[in-house]
């Protein structure tokens, strides 16, 4: 077992690849950048997993586990919540 790191977007709805079967942690900043942190096994074998991701206020639809908050800063701080919807 491993802990990864995943840089992810800013975005609603995104796929990334990990290692089946994959245990989120934490999303943390860093420089101003989202990173998403995993328990993994790197001998599995890599799928698709989505995540979600609103903002403070936006309306959410069918929530998946929850992961974390993290903050984006430019132009004032943004605040967001991302949502672990499984292996695709």
């Amino acid at each position: 077992m491993e802990i990864v790191k995943v840089q992810l977007e800013v975005i609603t709805t995104q796929a990334i690849s990990l290692p089946a079967k994959a245990k989120l942690l934490t999303i943390q900043t860093i420089d101003n950048k989202p990173w998403l942190f995993a328990l993994v096994n790197p001998e599995s074998d890599t799928v698709d997993r989505i995540i979600k991701t609103y903002e403070t206020g936006e309306k959410i639809t069918g929530v998946g586990k929850y992961i974390g908050t993290y903050h984006e800063i430019g132009g004032g701080t943004f605040t967001y919540h991302s949502f672990d919807d499984g292996e695709a």
